[in-house]
């Protein structure tokens, strides 16, 4: 009689070890793909017509300017390529940037604020996006693109503080 209470305690041991084993293996991998999740690459576009201040005066440059803010919310360095945008016609063109040299390394947490001479913005703008070094594409959203499409088409200054 002895004996079979052993080899039950033995196989309720087991199976209870067994379950732990399978939580903790579900839970092991559960992490690894919020991590891998968690630290892709990812970039946040947003575009606007602002002012612009020289960094070392302070001083107010004295017209309106097509403004590209990127940040980096993702979990790994992402080096920009490429700012391009579409109009509604489907025709492409390519923003250099006159005051950061591409590419441009912006790593985890960091912010790049981008000035464009409106005079480049065509009226029927449709998109505007960055590309990084692997060619994945960051589109700044609608409803920006449409402020801003409002704002040349009108000629008014759309406040920078969106």
């Amino acid at each position: 009689m002895g004996i079979g209470k052993e080899v039950k305690m033995s196989i309720d041991l087991t199976k209870i070890l067994a379950f732990w084993g399978a939580i903790l293996s579900t839970f092991a991998v559960g992490w690894q793909f919020f991590r891998d999740f968690s630290k892709r690459s990812r970039l946040r576009v947003r575009c606007y017509i602002g002012n612009y201040y020289y960094l070392k005066t302070l001083e107010k440059v004295n017209k309106d300017f097509f403004i590209v803010d990127i940040v980096n919310i993702g979990g790994e360095a992402v080096i920009i390529t490429l700012i391009n945008g579409e109009t509604e016609n489907k025709e492409k063109f390519m923003l250099i940037p006159e005051f950061v040299k591409l590419p441009y390394l912006i790593k985890p947490k960091e912010f790049i604020t981008i000035p464009f001479s409106l005079s480049l913005i065509p009226k029927n703008l449709k998109k505007v996006e960055v590309k990084d070094s692997i060619g994945k594409s960051w589109k700044a959203p609608g409803k920006d693109i449409k402020l801003v499409k409002g704002s040349i088409n009108k000629g008014k200054k759309i406040n920078d503080s969106l």
